[in-house]
């Protein structure tokens, strides 16, 4: 190795950024997990005069093992993996350490919803006598009615809405992970929320001109592209006043998406073409909250189940 591995993560960094096409959540998180793994390691990996050995990825996995889920170890050995595998292609190693390494064993999860109750009282919760609120609304109805993902939400421009002629819904082409390009469509109680926010979306400028000059759909109060952060924030303020009771993130309405069409007749293949998943495996993991909504059903109801 010529160059220490710190140099190496920011060239890692930049193809991530510029040649993945990587989201900027993404890439912090790419950027966290290699960073804690390099202050790991001895000075003379860090420092680029040793290259990293199979048992020194052993040893901080099993560092992290306590205080880490098997899911988030698991995250952060695939960040690992993938700077070796960048590493081995750019030159900088002689062989790919990654592959030497093997994953922890998964626990399946099965993905945290929403009921249609709930999301009909969180899409209620923002005010709408307000841009700010009238802007949180379209968030929500956005999020619920196409499966977007967080990333890809926030990235939204004015002009990707595609609105359809005979109904107040529409389509987004959206580029989601693996620089993947996919059709998105949203509803009409979404096109709606939409419409009122874009009335008054100038709101959030000092002039007109501002307005116009700045291309994302969603921005904050300073006129700027909201962020994912900002987003999250969202969910935080308006859960008390929905009611829901326990902590949720805007993922959970992409898997309520998914499981209110599953649950109401869609295909699996349709759900897996809104979602952008590359395999159907990673789809029929809401096949798996349908069954456990049945078992708790049947727990209630059935005489004889205890």
């Amino acid at each position: 190795m010529e160059k220490s591995l710190r140099q190496t993560l920011n060239g890692f960094i930049e193809y991530l950024q510029v040649e993945r096409n990587a989201s900027t959540h993404t890439v912090r998180n790419y950027r966290s997990d290699i960073s804690s793994f390099i202050n790991y390691m001895p000075d003379s990996v860090r420092d680029g005069l040793e290259p990293p050995k199979a048992i020194e990825v052993r040893e901080y996995l099993a560092h992290l093992y306590g205080e880490n889920s098997k899911r988030t170890i698991a995250r952060k050995l695939s960040a690992i993996r993938s700077l070796f595998r960048w590493m081995y292609r750019q030159g900088f190693l002689d062989r790919d350490v990654g592959k030497q390494i093997p994953s922890p064993k998964q626990e399946k999860q099965i993905p945290k919803i929403l009921s249609e109750t709930e999301v009909c009282r969180l899409l209620e919760a923002p005010p709408v006598n307000s841009a700010a609120g009238l802007r949180d609304k379209a968030v929500f109805e956005l999020l619920y009615s196409s499966g977007l993902r967080l990333s890809e939400l926030t990235q939204l421009n004015c002009d990707s809405l595609d609105w359809f002629r005979d109904t107040e819904g529409g389509s987004i082409r959206v580029v989601g992970k693996g620089n993947k390009e996919r059709l998105v469509i949203f509803g009409g109680a979404a096109g709606k929320a939409l419409d009122t926010y874009m009335e008054k979306r100038h709101q959030f400028f000092k002039n007109i001109d501002a307005a116009l000059s700045e291309p994302a759909l969603f921005v904050n109060r300073f006129g700027r592209r909201l962020s994912d952060r900002g987003v999250e924030r969202l969910f935080d303020k308006y859960a008390p006043a929905a009611d829901l009771g326990r902590d949720i993130h805007p993922h959970m309405l992409r898997h309520s998406f998914a499981t209110h069409l599953l649950s109401n007749g869609a295909d699996l293949r349709v759900i897996q073409e809104f979602l952008g998943h590359s395999s159907l495996s990673t789809t029929q993991q809401y096949t798996q909250v349908e069954l456990a909504d049945i078992i708790r059903s049947y727990s209630r109801s059935h005489p004889k189940a205890k």
